[in-house]
C-alpha cells in the first residue's frame, strides 16, 4: 500500500511540472511582446550602466555592423563607464520564422572617454533569433536574443578607450 502512495504522489509531481512547462511555453505573451521586452530591458540596463542586464539579452554569436571585434569584457566596460542612453524611434519587430528584425533610427547619449556624447544614426538594423531560456532551472520558456547590430556609418570606436 505505501509503494502505492509513494508511486501516486511521483506521478502528481510530474504532472504538475509538465502542466507548469506547458503553461509556460504556450503563455499568452506574443513574439512581439518578447522582442520589446528583450530590446526595452537591454536599453534600461544599458542607460542604469549595468552590464549584465544588457549581456544576458546578447546572444553568444553577438555581431556588431558584421564583426565580432567587441568581447565581452570591451562592452561590459563601454557599457559601465559611458551608460548610453538610446532612443529607438521604431521597436515593431518583422518576425520570420525564428528570426526577427527591427530597423529604425536611434538617439544616442552618453559619456566617452569623459566627455558627453549626443549624436544621431539614421538606420539601425537589430536582428533577434528567438530561442529558449531556463527559468528556476528547470522550466523552459521562449526567449529572443539580440544576435547582431548593423548601424552603417557608425564604428562604435567612440567608445572605447584609446
Amino acid at each position: 500500500m505505501q509503494n502505492k502512495g509513494k508511486w501516486a504522489i511521483a506521478v502528481g509531481i510530474i504532472a504538475i511540472l509538465l502542466l507548469g512547462v506547458r503553461m509556460v511555453m504556450f503563455s499568452g505573451v506574443s513574439d512581439h511582446e518578447l522582442i520589446r521586452q528583450t530590446i526595452d530591458e537591454a536599453l534600461a540596463a544599458g542607460r542604469d550602466g549595468r552590464p549584465g542586464g544588457v549581456l544576458e539579452q546578447l546572444s553568444q554569436t553577438f555581431q556588431f555592423n558584421d564583426e565580432a571585434a567587441w568581447d565581452k569584457r570591451q562592452l561590459a566596460q563601454v557599457i559601465r563607464t559611458s551608460r548610453p542612453e538610446i532612443t529607438l524611434y521604431n521597436r515593431e519587430p518583422v518576425i520570420r520564422d525564428d528570426t526577427a528584425t527591427v530597423v529604425t533610427r536611434a538617439r544616442v547619449r552618453g559619456q566617452a572617454l569623459g566627455m558627453p556624447i549626443n549624436f544621431d544614426i539614421p538606420s539601425v538594423t537589430i536582428q533577434l533569433r528567438r530561442g529558449t531560456q531556463m527559468r528556476y532551472w528547470i522550466v523552459p520558456m521562449k526567449k529572443w536574443r539580440i544576435v547582431s547590430i548593423s548601424a552603417p556609418g557608425f564604428s562604435g570606436a567612440e567608445f572605447l578607450p584609446q
